[in-house]
């Protein structure tokens, strides 16, 4: 096994850098003199130039055509008119630049309106493409916000001195009548509540026109989930009192869904996934949803409704119940329950919730074989920042999740205790914005259990380590505590996880991984069941949806509690 592993990594690293190092060996990077490395300038004409033509700007030959011209083009943008630049070929390719001095912004004009200045440009500053841009798109700003024209056009012309190194800006404004927000109606959605759209109108009548704020109003439509097209529909001119109606064009989205999927674990056997959601239930964005799992392990029967804007606009009413059971090598449970939150949206990244649950629960344990009926009451606390912008295939961001939940049982078989969790991932991209091929992905769990000893505690409410989603190399629950060679559980849990993902073709890549961690009798982690690690490497085939991942991990230490000597898993998303 271990000599078939390492022949798994020896192949993904070497397809890897043998892509990579092809495209070097075939054309040689060109280097720059002439600019300081330490200069922004050297690292603008990296990204602009170098990275560009390196990449794609080079014929089968290996000319660099239009290099120079290009070079030129991008110095003018930082106000260098007088470059010289010139471009030797060879083994090692040289673009040589002497800048000359700098131009500077020597007049600064607008034309078209009085009463504007410019809040940014100055005399005398470097005369930089970049900032003149901003310059104008402020202005801009600036004129919506005071004049309030239902149309407006902004250009700008520039006209040089080269010999004093100079050259005066003009901004040219041409815009129409002052003007105000009318109604607004929406046509098109007959299923959902104008109410309920009016929420996302990001104006209010009589407001001072700005086309912005239906740009804005349309993108949060489209947010909802229930639109495919959401198009405004404006007049050419306003109403004689100054005011504009304003009519959006929608089109609704299919608002039912079906889903399948599937997933394979050696420790879980194969598995299906089905749910069906109505993401508009009553006419006002109300989800419903039924979602079916079933493995070796686990069959569960879940159904949720979420109600949004309750009590608030950043308030969201959550209500689920949920039919179970799991035969793991722990215990068996056979559940019901059912819970009820109000979740609260702080900030885009910040949302926390706080709710009530109910579950009455058998559970037999496997390591005494008793059989035991709970009726547990639990007050679930969350707090989740997310930041990531594609939860399926993260390329940056973090993902960190505190829970804290006291339960109380009311048939009194258990003590009352509190479990708490803080798990955090977080994902750097190694390459160029651009590309985006080489991740590391990087995450931790740490939980504890506080109020009641591991006996006291209801098998299914105990933490585990070892899985899929867990410390890959594992089974299900083998890495912890274990009485009469079957997983026992414990009050305490830390995992940590490793992985370096890649691409190999546009559609095609890998990873390579080591998990670590473990469950523990004690309230705090005192690794006294020792740390179990695992390691192993995938296979990703990125799909439109998110990625196919194909995983085999071995563990590496801990043998004689591992089931398997591997564990293979395939699913639909990345480990985490």
């Amino acid at each position: 096994m271990k000599k078939r592993l390492r022949i798994i990594l020896f192949c993904l690293f070497a397809v890897s850098f043998g892509v990579s190092g092809s495209a070097v060996l075939a054309h040689p990077s060109v280097s720059i003199s002439g600019v300081s490395k330490n200069d922004n300038l050297y690292q603008w004409l990296d990204d602009t130039i170098l990275d560009r033509f390196n990449a794609h700007g080079v014929t089968e030959d290996g000319v660099y055509t239009g290099i120079e011209a290009e070079t030129k083009k991008a110095l003018r943008a930082k106000g260098y008119y007088d470059a010289d630049v010139s471009f030797v070929e060879g083994k090692k390719p040289v673009l040589d630049i002497k800048t000359g001095k700098p131009y500077t912004i020597s007049e600064i004009n607008i034309e078209g309106i009085d009463g504007v200045t410019m809040r940014q440009l100055k005399t005398g500053e470097r005369l930089d493409a970049t900032s003149v841009l901003q310059a104008q798109r402020l202005l801009g700003e600036d004129i919506e916000a005071d004049f309030c024209p239902y149309r407006l056009e902004l250009s700008h012309e520039v006209i040089l001195d080269h010999q004093a190194r100079s050259g005066s800006v003009t901004f040219i404004v041409d815009y129409d009548s002052e003007a105000r927000f009318g109604q607004t109606r929406f046509e098109g959605a007959p299923d959902i509540k104008g109410k309920y759209l009016e929420r996302f109108i990001r104006y209010e009548q009589g407001d001072c026109w700005s086309y912005n704020k239906i740009e804005k109003t349309k993108t949060a439509l489209l947010e909802t989930g229930l639109l495919s097209v959401a198009r405004d529909v404006l007049p050419d001119s306003p109403d004689a009192d100054g005011t504009v109606d304003v009519v959006f064009d929608l089109k609704e989205r299919a608002s039912r869904t079906v889903r399948l999927g599937a997933s394979y674990y050696t420790d879980e056997g194969p598995g299906i996934l089905a749910e069906w959601v109505h993401r508009n239930f009553f006419g006002a964005g109300e989800r419903v949803s039924s979602r079916l799992k079933a493995n070796f392990l686990e069959q569960s029967l879940k159904n949720d409704f979420s109600k949004p804007y309750f009590w608030g606009e950043n308030r969201t009413l959550n209500i689920s119940n949920r039919l179970g059971r799991v035969d793991s090598d722990a215990y068996v449970e056979d559940s019901l329950s059912a819970s009820i939150n109000l979740e609260n949206k702080f900030h885009s990244y910040l949302k926390g919730s706080l709710g009530f649950a109910v579950e009455a629960t058998s559970i037999t344990d496997k390591n005494t074989d008793d059989e035991t009926t709970f009726g547990l009451f639990s007050t679930p606390v969350r707090l989740t920042y997310d930041n990531r912008k594609n939860p399926l295939d993260p390329h940056d961001g973090w993902h960190i999740q505190a829970r804290g939940e006291p339960f109380f049982d009311a048939l009194g078989e258990a003590d009352p205790f509190v479990k708490t969790s803080l798990t955090a991932s977080t994902y750097l991209d190694l390459k160029k914005e651009d590309e985006g091929d080489l991740v590391l992905a990087l995450r931790g769990r740490l939980g504890g259990l506080l109020g009641s000893d591991t006996a006291g505690t209801p098998a299914s409410k105990r933490f585990y380590a070892g899985g899929g989603g867990s410390i890959r190399g594992f089974g299900y629950q083998e890495a912890g505590p274990e009485v009469n060679g079957e997983p026992a559980g414990g009050r305490s849990v830390v995992e940590t996880s490793v992985e370096l993902r890649f691409k190999v073709t546009e559609n095609m890549g890998g990873a390579v991984f080591v998990d670590g961690g473990g469950a523990y009798d004690a309230a705090f982690p005192d690794f006294k069941e020792g740390y179990y690690i695992g390691a192993g490497a995938g296979f990703r085939y990125y799909t439109a949806f998110g990625p196919l991942r194909v995983d085999l991990a071995v563990p590496v230490n801990k043998r004689d509690q591992a089931d398997s000597a591997y564990q293979f898993y395939i699913s639909i998303g990345q480990a985490f």
